[in-house]
């Protein structure tokens, strides 16, 4: 499998973050979650389209070019002579010429409203990073989030072991109690990968419509196969090993789908 790659459009994510709070209010109501996936779809595109101007512009003026590109066309409109000259000194035109560079970079880059030292990776306001940041602490402190994969299985078969809890074994190695077949009570289970290794760190999937660990002995993708890892984690509980309440494991079990369809738009925009 081809890891994914780290995007490279989360400088976009306060200025998308903020046109997302934007429309909201001016129709009055939270956007859904396919109607917030298709905004910030269009407006990175939209930003990126601004950004490629901006860089552009900087080095048309950088270069000492008498003309600038007409923004929204492909047209190159040359600045006419001034109608009066003024005599200068060759160091005060090119401090002159220093400080419009400078105001001509800080106006495009406050029109953007981008923050180039952002970190944040993802852009919607769920926090995804969080769970994140759960599994690297739980984990392996020496992982980024970078080194983290996510896969999404729907098997047609899930085991329940001797002692109650619910197996993914395609090699039918687990000593089983009992055997899920039918498919209505199969949800999706997402799989967390250690992409320096290729392991298995946690599975968390949806059996009889509960949000449950999934102790996955392998996951196989294409011809690829990923196994265990020897420091399982399991996010259905906290640090302490306690039970985490429903609001907290629908948190968790959507935090990881959405990481996973982020992947995916990630790849398909690169």
């Amino acid at each position: 499998m081809e890891k994914p790659r780290k995007t490279k459009y989360k400088i976009f994510a306060p200025k998308v973050r903020s046109d997302l709070r934007k429309k909201e209010r001016e129709i009055g109501r939270k956007l859904n979650k396919e109607e917030k996936r298709e905004f910030i779809i269009q407006d990175i595109q939209r930003l990126r389209g601004l950004s490629g101007k901006v860089i552009i512009f900087s080095a048309l003026v950088a270069s000492g070019i008498a003309g600038i590109t007409a923004m929204g066309t492909n047209k190159t409109k040359l600045l006419e002579a001034p109608k009066e000259s003024k005599v200068i000194s060759t160091e005060e035109a090119l401090a002159d010429k220093d400080e419009k560079l400078k105001t001509n970079n800080n106006e495009f880059k406050e029109s953007l409203q981008v923050d180039f030292d952002q970190n944040s990776v993802y852009i919607d306001e769920n926090n995804n990073n969080d769970i994140v940041q759960e599994i690297i602490g739980r984990y392996n402190n020496n992982l980024s989030e970078a080194d983290i994969g996510y896969i999404k299985t729907n098997p047609q078969f899930v085991t329940i072991d001797e002692n109650g809890n619910y197996v993914y074994d395609y090699k039918e190695k687990t000593n089983a109690s009992e055997y899920i077949t039918d498919k209505n009570q199969i949800g999706d289970i997402y799989t967390v990968i250690d992409r320096t290794n290729d392991k298995i760190i946690s599975s968390v999937g949806m059996i009889d419509n509960k949000i449950v660990n999934i102790n996955s002995k392998q996951v196989l993708l294409g011809d690829k196969e990923y196994l265990q890892s020897d420091n399982m984690i399991d996010l259905t509980k906290n640090e302490n090993q306690e039970e985490k309440n429903e609001e907290e494991l629908s948190k968790v079990y959507d935090n990881l789908k959405d990481n996973y369809e982020k992947v995916l738009e990630d790849q398909e925009r690169e």
